[in-house]
């Protein structure tokens, strides 16, 4: 499984181990390993969502309001201008992303 770094700025995989018998023991011997995000700027990401139809890995940059769709080596492949498709702002209340369209 993947998590977003809470600097936002590099994906942290976790795998666990496919050899070990159960889910704590795959757990506790799980390989972490740390992927750079390559996006310009210093903005901050903000959530993670895997889609698996396309194997990419999503996040949004708040300051843009765009979303930003990242392979597995942290390279944003996919951009959508959430500005664009009419959202007007962006809002976290009780740590849930929802969007404004007006």
């Amino acid at each position: 499984f993947w998590i977003l770094d809470p600097g936002g700025r590099r994906l942290i995989r976790v795998a666990p181990d496919p050899l070990a018998a159960g889910e704590e023991p795959a757990m506790r011997r799980a390989r972490v390993t740390f992927v750079p995000i390559a996006v310009e700027g210093r903005a901050r990401l903000e959530g993670l969502a895997f889609n698996p139809a396309d194997g990419l890995l999503y996040t949004a940059r708040r300051d843009t309001l765009m979303l930003l769709g990242l392979d597995p080596q942290g390279r944003s492949v996919v951009r959508h201008d959430l500005a664009s498709a009419g959202v007007t702002r962006a809002v976290w209340p009780d740590g849930q992303w929802q969007v404004r369209i007006d």
